[in-house]
């Protein structure tokens, strides 16, 4: 539609209202990443200022433009020479971001080339709606609301991709014994934080790249990790450990013991559903020990 050479780009803004790249590939990473994270404002070139503003603008020579004085340089030495920006708006009259179109040398747009972007814009919005939605939907679908742990739905979809990698490894259900009695004295939002808590110290103990955690019932996390058949105890060990320090949610210092029924399992030879209710057996041998206990499942308990 413009002339050749012309180059796009679109920018989000971010709950603080700084500048995120969505899309840009014609324009230089140096300058994209040179873009990122601004704030907008007055004379924050095209982009910031339309967004600022709330109408489009339009510079047909950047060298000499006042908007661009700070951006001058950057977008000269890419041969950037003029840039048209137009808000992309929400029907709420609230601004998401820009699109903007370059050009390399000064240029003034025809009443056409407004038209066209201006239509553009509510295009863009829309799509961005769409995808916002979409990501809320999934959120929504495989995050646990109370504590913004991922749930179980989705760590057994990850433990389907894990098993098909045909490794060694385990899965662990994790359950502090106190759970109940805490929530029946603080209630269910304390109960919420100390799962909270506990996934973040486990998080800190589970550092591989394939690790998944995940909320598995109200009391309980669930742990999947690939690891040799060797290492597993000395890991499970140090996820028990996890616990040796107290908690401290609101003004209350909490001591927690905890319980882990571990399952191993070598690929895909026992499906995800399986060994979930194998490492259930076996977290309920360990509910059977006082104090912080660890039970590996055996086939005798099948």
């Amino acid at each position: 539609f413009f002339q050749q050479d012309t180059k796009s780009s679109i920018l989000l803004l971010d709950s603080q209202d700084r500048m995120i790249v969505a899309a840009a590939k014609s324009l230089p990473d140096i300058y994209n990443q040179a873009i990122q994270g601004s704030k907008i404002g007055l004379n924050s070139g095209s982009c910031g200022t339309a967004a600022y503003t709330k109408k489009p603008v339009i510079v047909t020579d950047i060298e000499t433009d006042p908007l661009w004085v700070d951006y001058k340089d950057l977008a000269l030495s890419h041969n950037l020479r003029a840039c048209w920006s137009i808000p992309i708006m929400t029907q709420e009259n609230k601004v998401i971001g820009t699109i903007a179109t370059y050009f390399n040398k000064p240029n003034k747009p025809r009443a056409v080339d407004l038209e066209f972007m201006q239509r553009l814009a509510p295009l863009i919005s829309l799509a961005v709606k769409y995808s916002n939605h979409q990501e809320e939907v999934l959120r929504l679908a495989y995050i646990d609301a109370d504590t913004g742990i991922p749930n179980r739905h989705y760590f057994v979809n990850e433990l389907k991709d894990l098993l098909n990698e045909n490794k060694t490894g385990f899965v662990a259900i994790i359950e502090p014994s106190e759970f109940a009695h805490i929530v029946d004295v603080y209630g269910r939002v304390t109960g919420d934080e100390l799962i909270r808590q506990m996934c973040k110290r486990i998080e800190r103990v589970c550092k591989r790249a394939d690790d998944i955690i995940a909320r598995f019932s109200s009391p309980a996390l669930i742990i999947a990790s690939l690891i040799p058949i060797t290492e597993i105890e000395r890991y499970a060990s140090l996820i028990l450990s996890s616990v040796n320090d107290p908690f401290l949610i609101g003004d209350e210092e909490m001591y927690v013991t905890m319980k882990i029924g571990v399952t191993p399992f070598k690929g895909n030879k026992i499906d995800c559903d399986e060994l979930i209710r194998y490492a259930d057996t076996a977290i309920s041998e360990a509910k059977k020990r006082a104090g912080s206990a660890l039970s590996f499942f055996t086939l005798d308990q099948n």
